[in-house]
């Protein structure tokens, strides 16, 4: 059903059963905290700071998981957008991510390692997809833009949530800690996505089609040949060449640094208690 802006289409949602799963859909996009940039600054954290590996081996994991997602992403969102199984495939992604998570601070050899972020790079793919279509398949084009707002406030409010929970964290228990949150709250995705009531998603909807649309679907020839795809594609490229790498780079940076207050700093953990690393001289 399309909802209109005023506030009687609001209401609608209560009146159609929506809101419980409008909420699930809340919770989802919350619990995605951290989980978008794959917990790469973190990942060269720890890595640096406790398994005292090289730039060099924590930028070839790191680009396991970068390799892994790109080779996969265009597939990944077709899927998604095929599929009526949307609230499944979100929830193996979240069960993917957690378990790659605690995978970090658990398998101690470097091969397992780069399975684990080849993992996690395969599932983060499908969860931006799987959300955004999700918003579309309950509220309809004209709800659309406020319901990504909505998203993205959410997300926004959860990646605040899970950078607090880190720094108490690692600040007062252990690093390691910071990854068990991070499982914690891609698991969260688990039941907010089950939570979706599949009758109340438009799955035809959700991939903007219907109508005439559905009798005229474009292909994989007719992507690459539009410009406009390349041009945000060439551009989305340059961005990730220009700056896209530096917080991850910056942290093992900080990690690697003589005084051991940056050491500490970067990992979240005061100088007194600092044990993981060698620049402290604690």
């Amino acid at each position: 059903m399309w909802l209109s802006r005023s506030p009687a289409g609001i209401r609608n949602i209560m009146f159609d059963g929506k809101s419980g799963s409008l909420r699930a859909l809340d919770a989802l996009n919350f619990c995605n905290a951290g989980i978008q940039t794959g917990l790469g600054p973190f990942i060269a954290i720890y890595y640096t700071a406790a398994r005292h590996w090289n730039p060099g081996q924590i930028g070839v994991l790191l680009a396991c998981q970068s390799i892994a997602g790109v080779a996969i992403h265009a597939f990944s969102g077709n899927w998604v957008d095929e599929s009526h199984h949307k609230r499944l495939l979100t929830g193996v992604a979240g069960f993917g991510v957690a378990l790659g998570a605690l995978g970090i601070v658990t398998l101690p050899s470097y091969s397992m390692q780069v399975l684990v972020q080849c993992i996690i790079g395969l599932a983060v793919t499908i969860i931006p997809s799987a959300t955004a279509a999700f918003a579309l398949g309950m509220v309809g084009q004209d709800q659309l833009s406020g319901r990504i707002a909505r998203n993205e406030a959410l997300t926004h409010t959860g990646n605040v949530a899970f950078a607090l929970s880190a720094a108490v964290i690692g600040t007062f228990l252990a690093l390691q800690g910071i990854f068990v949150a991070a499982a914690v709250f891609a698991a969260g995705m688990i039941p907010s996505a089950l939570l979706i009531r599949e009758n109340q998603v438009d799955y035809e909807a959700a991939r903007a089609g219907g109508g005439e649309e559905q009798k005229s679907r474009r292909g994989w020839r007719d992507l690459f040949g539009d410009k406009r795809v390349l041009t945000f594609t060439a551009c989305v490229v340059l961005y990730y060449f220009a700056n896209a790498a530096t917080l991850p780079l910056v942290s093992q940076i900080l990690t690697q640094a003589k005084q051991g207050s940056l050491v500490c700093l970067a990992s979240g953990r005061r100088r007194r208690s600092c044990r993981s690393c060698h620049g402290c001289g604690s």
